[in-house]
């Protein structure tokens, strides 16, 4: 018994455990409970999501305060017009033990009204005047990297064990605290947005803040719109145990190599969303998490959650062309903002449905001549079975053309073109198929 015990203890360091999730390789269907009943009415769904929520809390985020302070008082610390804009920037004073405070800033078009509201960190500031000038009121939350208040509230509830993106999630929900009660805008039109670990909070926020009512997520990377199980070194993404250590649970680490035994993934995000709008953007060739074939493994989970809401057009991806920075569509996310509250003539069709790596097994498989596997337990044979039929092939020896010698860039991550130039090492090129070649490098004898 005492040796159990010993086993429990050691397991729980290495992360929490679920006892009625059994490890899957694929997303864990949103529409199923973790016990494997599935959800069938809308009064099931708001259960399930309360255990989402729930996981994501136990696995990735952390806990919350217990409760949520008031508003104590509203400063005005400057305000200026400029070009048919009034520039507000407000302190707003929270009901906390050590009275924990942060500005916010305002752009409000002077004419018209009312208006919805576009939320986004300082960091982004630029676009927020691009939704000013589409008519939002903009407001800049200070919960980003160079001007983050969150520490304040971090201070005022030491018992929370959120990380740091959960907790700039929540400072942009008490931002809206303030914003709802301003006269001149529609508050079921508000919208937020950020890129990268801020695309990661936006989401965060809009799946706890029911209030918010429309996001974009802007390459927000793992785990925001892209998982666990389809991510990892192997992918040139990042692992569990890569993410700054402050951001989420210690404990999400320990799942580095087992991501299959995480109950809940980043397409819990959109099933807490739905049926909102919510747009998943990110770029072909981003590098720092977004793999396109994540990012629609992503989609597609949430998409069922979606439709069972009967809202399957609230959920799009959106593919611009370039890396993970310097080429964010701006204009692109607002768009999708109007859609989401009509404000323009837009129509679904303006995003229309695109699939990059979209594999349907049912189709390909009825394609498919039926083939009878061997009735043999030689693994060789077997294997050559499910190859299938060898094309023709030529040989070679190997060749040299693009070797290391070719391409500078080639050399600098090898490193060892100066111990073959110094006769050393040895180098021998492979053939390995068509066009698919590699370099041998040896000690000479």
């Amino acid at each position: 018994m005492r040796l159990l015990l010993l086993l429990l203890f050691f397991l729980l360091l290495q992360g929490n455990i679920c006892v009625n999730f059994s490890p899957q390789a694929d997303l864990p269907p949103l529409l199923e409970f973790i016990d494997g009943r599935p959800v069938t009415t809308q009064q099931e769904w708001e259960q399930r999501k309360e255990e989402i929520k729930s996981l994501f809390i136990d696995y990735y985020i952390g806990t919350f305060p217990p409760s949520v302070p008031t508003i104590k008082s509203v400063k005005i610390i400057s305000e200026f017009e400029d070009r048919n804009t009034i520039d507000r920037t407000v302190q707003l004073t929270f009901d906390t033990v050590n009275n924990a405070s942060f500005a916010i800033e305002l752009l409000i078009p002077k004419q018209g009204g009312p208006f919805p509201v576009f939320m986004t960190q300082f960091t982004h500031r630029r676009w927020a005047l691009v939704a000013l000038s589409r008519g939002y009121i903009a407001v800049l939350y200070p919960g980003s990297d160079g001007h983050d208040s969150t520490y304040v509230f971090q201070q005022a509830y030491p018992q929370a064990t959120w990380g740091t993106i959960s907790r700039r999630a929540w400072l942009g929900s008490r931002a809206l605290d303030y914003i709802i009660t301003l006269p001149n805008i529609i508050k079921d039109q508000i919208c937020i947005t950020g890129h990268s670990r801020n695309g990661k909070q936006s989401l965060i926020a809009t799946a706890f803040d029911t209030r918010i009512t429309a996001v974009v997520s802007s390459s927000a990377g793992v785990p925001g719109s892209s998982s666990y199980r389809f991510s990892g070194r192997n992918a040139f993404t990042e692992a569990p145990s890569d993410y700054v250590d402050s951001w989420f649970l210690p404990s999400l680490k320990s799942y580095t190599g087992r991501e299959n035994e995480l109950p809940i993934d980043a397409h819990g995000w959109l099933g807490l969303i739905a049926p909102r709008h919510c747009l998943l953007a990110t770029a072909y060739n981003d590098h720092e998490g977004d793999v396109t074939f994540n990012v629609e493994r992503v989609y597609a989970a949430g998409k069922l959650a979606y439709k069972f809401l009967l809202a399957e057009d609230n959920l799009r991806t959106s593919w611009r062309w370039g890396d993970h920075h310097g080429a964010e569509s701006i204009d692109t996310y607002l768009d999708w903002f109007d859609l989401a509250f009509g404000r323009k003539k837009l129509t679904i069709n303006d995003f229309p449905e695109v699939w990059i790596n979209y594999f349907n097994w049912n189709a390909w498989n009825a394609s498919q001549s039926e083939r009878i596997p061997p009735q043999s337990t030689d693994i060789t044979t077997n294997i050559i079975w499910m190859l299938g039929d060898e094309p023709p092939m030529g040989i070679s020896p190997g060749g040299t053309y693009e070797t290391t010698t070719d391409f500078p860039y080639l050399v600098s991550l090898f490193g060892r073109e100066r111990s073959v130039n110094m006769g050393k090492v040895k180098r021998e090129g492979i053939n390995f198929s068509e066009y698919i070649y590699g370099e041998l490098y040896y000690p000479m004898a």
